[in-house]
């Protein structure tokens, strides 16, 4: 039983550090506002940024 609950938690944990990796990496994205046109690549996604905000 002590198993279970042990396999719970640690599943509980690795979803929550996906979600908010996912949350993080959307945030930043979108809220970038580089002084100068660049790309910006964050796991494996580019984003293109040519002007400032």
């Amino acid at each position: 039983m002590r198993r279970k609950t042990i396999k719970k938690i640690i599943i509980a944990a690795i979803i929550s550090a996906e979600l908010s990796s996912w949350a993080t990496r959307i945030y930043m994205i979108n809220t970038a506002q580089p002084d100068r046109p660049c790309k910006i690549t964050w796991s494996g996604e580019t984003t293109t940024y040519d002007q400032n905000y």
